[in-house]
């Protein structure tokens, strides 16, 4: 997986996904994730090693969230393991369900509309009610 530092979250984020969803292009690798993912879910053993190997992707870019944080570009009291649930939620819902394409022409988009509930100057529209 790509480290990308290039100064913004929204850049970093962006070439992070789109090198994931690039998965689609091989249609054995793909093949293969779904298979992992499965295996996971039913051997304690092998759990352990995904988890592993899953933690490792999720450190790339909690540190991209990080360095926003730093930058200012990202809420201060952004919830960082929440925010990489939701980078990686869309990949593995479409390639898991395939309800619908997992395009890497998507990634920016996704990675846009997520940054924005994340900026530091965002819409309190989505505030909790009192």
């Amino acid at each position: 997986m790509p480290q990308p530092d290039t100064g913004s979250a929204a850049m970093d984020l962006t070439e992070f996904a789109r090198e994931l969803y690039r998965v689609v292009e091989h249609p054995g690798r793909v093949n293969a994730l779904c298979g992992l993912m499965a295996e996971a879910q039913l051997d304690p053993a092998f759990s352990a090693q995904f988890q592993q190997w899953v933690q490792s992707r999720r450190a790339v870019v909690a540190e991209i969230l990080r360095r926003g944080m730093d930058r200012g570009e990202l809420t201060a009291d952004l919830d960082v393991d929440h925010a990489v649930d939701l980078v990686f939620g869309p990949f593995w819902y479409r390639l898991l369900v395939g309800h619908a394409p997992l395009r890497p022409v998507d990634a920016e988009a996704h990675m846009h509309g997520l940054l924005r509930g994340m900026a530091t100057h965002h819409n309190d529209a989505m505030a909790p009610r009192q």
